[in-house]
């Protein structure tokens, strides 16, 4: 593309022969950024900040162009410029303020923030990863699907759930959780005692505080805290099956050995095609109780949503995992449900 633009351009400076040295210069200059982001845009329509990089040396030499041309205006009309220590200190100044962005760049992506610290932290202690759901208050955080969450701890088989507040966090919740990470200013507060509560009830090597350091972590206070909970076994791929005379509703069938007062959870995987009907994610059951699910990964190979469930106790009602949409047609290839059980530390 550049060899095409710069043929073009010496077709032209053939045909005007008394164009100038300095001109050619400029226009020779400006061949390949012109003739790039034409090509760019013809090609796709998908813009990426990575495939700009190629132009920032472009950037920086007309960036210098210009304030060097404003410079020397300066000096024109004001005399007093001319003198060497205006000249030090003005351009002293233009390289503090250029360099402050990236320094500040350069600084955010080398120190970690406190929040990914203490998920660092979760990770390294909640095994195996499959099936479990981690609370975090990060308000801030850009994507909660993805970022700064550790791959190795999630593989599309775990999640965290975002809230806003540690308010939003019952203690009910929190006896089934695997842990959390909340901002260390939440725990004081009387809206969360149940909280703190909770968090005095662990031993001490499950509760870690990351502060904020220079050069070492970013970002406010953060707590982190995890409670053992264990897996009776791997999770367990579940026969779903239509439910005889209801068209959105699908069922499966739990193991018989997995009765009344056991702990119970799932991993839901969700074909995107059904979602693409205009369908949208159907009520979840477990042994009678309603499940929350939180999104925990978009797997493009497969063409799934993944999801994980909260906790539960199951109870005395049929034990079956019931799949319901009101209005909606619901096909059983479209999903994948595997059970994942567990027992607490203080559990016989």
């Amino acid at each position: 593309t550049g060899l095409i633009g710069l043929a073009g351009l010496g077709a032209w400076i053939w045909r005007n022969r008394r164009i100038e040295t300095q001109w050619l210069s400029r226009l020779m200059f400006l061949v390949f950024p012109i003739a790039y982001v034409a090509a760019y845009a013809l090609t796709t329509a998908y813009f990426k900040d990575n495939n700009f990089l190629v132009l920032l040396p472009y950037v920086f030499l007309a960036t210098g162009w210009i304030l060097s041309l404003a410079w020397s205006w300066a000096t024109e009309v004001w005399e007093l410029l001319r003198r060497p220590v205006f000249g030090v200190l003005a351009w002293t100044t233009l390289a503090v303020v250029a360099a402050l962005p990236g320094l500040i760049y350069t600084y955010s992506r080398l120190v970690p923030p406190t929040s990914l610290l203490a998920k660092h932290f979760l990770a390294s202690h909640l095994r195996p990863p499959d099936g479990r759901l981690v609370y975090l208050e990060n308000p801030h955080l850009a994507r909660p699907g993805w970022e700064g969450w550790p791959r190795a701890f999630a593989k599309n088989r775990a999640a965290f759930k975002q809230v806003d507040s540690a308010d939003e966090i019952p203690l009910e919740v929190l006896q089934f959780a695997d842990g959390l990470s909340v901002t260390s200013t939440s725990i004081g507060r009387s809206a969360v005692e149940p909280l703190a509560r909770w968090l005095d009830s662990l031993p001490p090597e499950q509760v870690r505080t990351f502060e904020p350091q220079l050069f070492r972590s970013r970002g406010p206070s953060m707590t982190a805290a995890f409670q053992f909970i264990e897996w009776l076994e791997a999770p367990l791929a579940l026969e779903i099956e239509a439910c005889p005379g209801r068209p959105g509703c699908l069922s499966a069938a739990l193991p018989p050995d997995f009765t009344a007062g056991g702990i119970g959870s799932l991993i839901v995987y969700v074909q995107d095609a059904h979602f693409q009907r205009g369908a949208t994610l159907p009520k979840f059951r477990l042994g009678g109780k309603t499940l929350d699910l939180t999104w925990a990964a978009w797997r493009r190979s497969a063409k799934q949503h993944h999801f994980i469930s909260n906790r539960v106790v199951l109870g005395r009602s049929k034990p079956r995992v019931v799949v319901h949409l009101e209005g909606q047609r619901l096909r059983a290839r479209d999903f994948r449900i595997e059970l994942c059980r567990w027992r607490l530390d203080d559990q016989s």
